[in-house]
């Protein structure tokens, strides 16, 4: 079996070395219970893993996005065992909200069919959702490729608290009785979760653990007195950013249209223009000048190199002496006749 290094929760390492060691102190060499699923990533849509992680007594529960960290050019990791991990990419394991993963399901299980748009119950919602969604995936594929995803990993879903809980957040929840509950998708139940989250984000003790959101929004003068005004907006802006890497690109702008950023939008033209103004000016002579001049310093140089050079003092005056009757320097150097 390959191993990998990862980074995972401390409290769900804890739980896995709890289970590794009872199991072990039980002669048990592995326990099959985790297992890894593939579902459609909620902003692209694209083939993602995910793992699982729930208590044996479903108190607690979680999904977590697997993401693999890889290094340019080829590495290996050294266990402290001595052992040589070939792979030298890692796999970090960081809890994702179930609510982002639910949405591409039951958004496909909304149609014009209004049989579609009744309430029912969970078993049936995911069936009726996971055989839509594999329907147009099989649509779109090419001939011959396989979809890359199987009905039992989307159905494997619902059996997690986690995800029961997520549903009644996003879904309009009817009790017919204590044991049947039935559930419909809805679109406002789940703009209004959206912007719930988008409000914690936005405070400034959440938003502002972020250097990257601090810096941008230094750099747009909104750390400045007297934009208190439009502090608040651009941290709005911010978490729905931070939003936007788990939502697709159609409920990311009906989102960002929920609020009113006209007023920072402005703010953020009006520093843009005024870089740009100062870029302008900053900006080096254009290459026709420039080259004109050079080409006129060329020349200039060129006339004084070819201009004769002014000799010393001395040598100016010795120009200057009468040399008529002296015996030439040469002459010194002749043999005596």
């Amino acid at each position: 079996m390959s191993r990998h290094v990862a980074i995972l929760p401390n409290d769900i390492l804890q739980t896995i070395v709890t289970k590794l060691n009872d199991d072990a102190d039980r002669g048990i060499s592995m326990q099959a219970g985790a297992r890894f699923l593939r579902l459609p990533h909620p902003r692209t849509g694209l083939p993602a893993l995910f793992l699982p992680h729930e208590l044996p007594n479903k108190t607690n529960s979680m999904i977590l996005e697997v993401q693999a960290v890889a290094p340019p050019n080829q590495r290996s990791w050294f266990m402290p065992e001595g052992e040589v991990v070939k792979d030298g990419q890692l796999l970090v394991l960081t809890p994702v909200d179930p609510v982002f993963l639910l949405i591409p399901l039951l958004r496909s299980s909304c149609s014009t069919n209004d049989v579609m748009s009744n309430f029912r119950s969970a078993e049936d919602l995911f069936e009726a959702a996971t055989s839509t969604l594999l329907q147009t995936l099989g649509n779109e594929q090419s001939a011959g490729q396989p979809i890359p995803y199987s009905s039992d990993d989307l159905l494997r879903l619902l059996s997690f608290k986690c995800v029961d809980d997520a549903m009644k957040r996003i879904c309009e929840v009817k009790e017919i009785t204590a044991e049947i509950i039935v559930y419909r998708y809805s679109q406002e139940k789940t703009m209004n979760y959206f912007k719930a989250k988008v409000g914690r984000l936005a405070t400034p003790s959440v938003c502002e653990m972020s250097s990257t959101v601090v810096r941008q929004l230094a750099k747009d003068g909104l750390m400045d007195d007297g934009k208190e005004d439009l502090l608040g907006p651009a941290r709005i802006k911010a978490a729905c950013e931070m939003l936007s890497q788990y939502l697709s690109s159609d409920m990311y702008t009906t989102l960002l249209a929920s609020y009113d950023f006209d007023a920072l939008h402005a703010h953020i033209q009006s520093i843009q223009a005024e870089r740009a103004v100062f870029a302008e000016d900053s900006a080096p002579a254009p290459k026709a000048k420039r080259g004109k001049t050079q080409t006129q310093n060329g020349e200039a140089a060129e006339k004084k190199r070819k201009a004769p050079a002014k000799g010393s003092n001395g040598v100016e005056k010795l120009k200057k002496v009468n040399v008529q009757g002296m015996s030439k320097i040469s002459s010194f150097f002749q043999k005596p006749k």
